[in-house]
């Protein structure tokens, strides 16, 4: 065996080379068996194809195969977060001019205040170029929650869209989400605060990236926990439901909410009633 090196065409015995039987019919297949870890027959003969151009259509094969749906819905995501930015940093820059002239920015919607510019300190022409990246970002948003509805409908419905592109981004992917069980789906994003907390003892988190869901963001801090954990739970029905393409409908998606409000109003609940144990006693 020594002297033996197996490349995409073949298997190298010194400097003899040993075609894979089948490359000439089935190249696809024969690169296939070597990505999964089995080498495939030899004794064919110098292959008849060019192995450059087989080479390149399989290339293609795996792009298509690996370019799915929630791929292109992840890279639409990650173009909106590259606008965000953009955008953010823009405000930074004229809220400045403008409060210089005594025109105060209070936080809220970005692209409100920047639509509401009036040309002054600032330009016309690039009041114009600022507020077409916000009409991009608008319209970019109305076409992820389009996508957004075919691959994952069910997680969506339950999550909201910011949710549901954070978690497919830092997932991989639907079939990586519903994979995951629900303490997994429940930290996803809290990776370095769980890091700490399992290296320095810090608090452990209560939760990732769901936070995003106006489920989770509209609690008080102190009631996410619970509620997160619920939700996780729920994330994890719909993202393989998703992922088999089966829609929940709207009458169980609406249990899953009722029983995410539950769980952080019962933990209100809870905290509620040791306050008030403590005044007694």
């Amino acid at each position: 065996m020594s002297g033996r090196s197996v490349r995409w065409y073949g298997v190298r015995r010194g400097e003899a080379t040993e075609f894979f039987r089948d490359l000439d019919r089935d190249f696809i297949g024969v690169f296939d068996s070597l990505r999964s870890g089995s080498v495939p027959e030899t004794g064919g003969t110098r292959p008849g194809i060019d192995l450059r151009q087989a080479m390149i259509e399989y290339a293609k094969k795996r792009l298509r195969e690996e370019f799915t749906e929630d791929q292109v819905l992840i890279r639409g995501y990650l173009l909106k977060k590259e606008l965000d930015t953009a955008l953010n940093s823009l405000v930074s820059r004229v809220s400045y001019i403008e409060e210089a002239e005594g025109k105060e920015y209070s936080s809220g919607d970005i692209c409100s205040y920047l639509r509401a510019l009036r040309p002054g300190s600032i330009d016309e022409s690039v009041i114009s170029g600022i507020r077409s990246l916000c009409d991009a970002r608008e319209t970019l948003l109305s076409d992820l929650e389009g996508k957004a509805l075919k691959v994952a409908p069910n997680t969506l419905r339950l999550v909201g869209l910011e949710a549901t592109l954070e978690l497919l981004y830092r997932t991989g992917g639907l079939r990586r989400l519903a994979s995951l069980p629900a303490s997994r789906i429940q930290l996803v994003g809290a990776e370095r605060a769980l890091f700490r907390h399992l290296t320095s003892g810090s608090p452990p988190p209560k939760h990732g990236c769901i936070f995003k869901a106006p489920l989770i963001s509209s609690l008080r801090a102190e009631d996410r926990g619970r509620a997160a954990r619920v939700l996780a739970c729920k994330i994890a029905i719909a993202s393989r439901a998703d992922l088999l393409g089966r829609d929940l409908g709207e009458e169980a998606i609406a249990r899953f909410v009722a029983d995410v409000k539950r769980a952080g109003f019962k933990s209100s609940r809870v905290r509620s009633g040791r306050h008030a144990s403590r005044r007694v006693s």
